[in-house]
């Protein structure tokens, strides 16, 4: 379970089970004061704004190579545009800054500020 604590105050949990007796797909919620976002292991997403009712879509048929694919696409694309990339290449080094402050973490048994990028 990885804790987050944001510059502004608010919190986030990042759990990952690797084993579970009975089939447990995977999850991905994201929700705040101002509403809900969830992918769930049936490849369903769900969305809504606080006082909404949530709206479903899918099952989508988006797979973790499926989604390395178009972004290898977009980035050659970006390049032969002389575009930025879309994701761009700063999100890439501040997602793996945030991976080495909670393996830092970990070892260290502390709270770890990720580096600036």
């Amino acid at each position: 379970m990885i804790l987050i604590r944001f510059r502004g105050g608010g919190l986030a949990q990042v759990s990952l089970v690797a084993t579970a007796r009975h089939k447990r797909g995977d999850v991905l919620e994201v929700f705040g004061a101002e509403g809900t976002v969830r992918l769930d292991g049936d490849k369903r997403l769900h969305w809504g704004r606080a006082g909404e009712e949530l709206r479903t879509e899918g099952p989508l048929s988006a797979s973790s190579k499926d989604a390395y694919a178009r972004v290898a696409r977009s980035f050659f694309a970006a390049i032969r545009r002389g575009a930025a990339p879309e994701p761009a290449l700063h999100q890439a080094l501040r997602v793996q800054a945030l991976l080495d402050a909670v393996h830092r973490a970990d070892t260290e048994r502390r709270w770890i500020e990720p580096e600036r990028v």
